[in-house]
């Protein structure tokens, strides 16, 4: 079987995966410095997450996006509790430089 036009992304999880456990670990208390950059605050955040328990996390993400706006807003708000796990950050520029290496940007 040809997979040459397959490609899979570099990390240890799905990119939603990881920004859901990490708000999953703010909402149970963990990142307690992290000040929620979108519209509502943490209180709408922790009330939309409650309600999109138990969705897969494509769905879940998605759900989240259209909540506020976009997911391309919400991943830009969450990128900075994200990225405060080393071994998140890690992932990130690993993901980056691969985007870097085969993504087929622009053509």
């Amino acid at each position: 079987m040809e997979t040459s036009g397959f490609g899979y992304l570099v990390g240890s999880v799905a990119p939603e995966v990881l920004i859901r456990t990490v708000l999953d670990s703010w909402r149970s208390g963990g990142h307690s410095g992290w000040i929620v950059p979108l519209e509502g605050g943490s209180t709408r955040l922790k009330l939309t997450l409650e309600r999109l328990d138990g969705l897969d996390h494509h769905d879940w993400l998605q759900e989240l996006g259209i909540e506020y706006g976009g997911r391309e807003k919400v991943v830009d708000a969450v990128a900075d509790v994200v990225l405060r796990s080393e071994a998140a950050a890690a992932e990130a520029v690993a993901l980056a430089q691969w985007v870097r290496e085969n993504g087929k940007i622009g053509e």
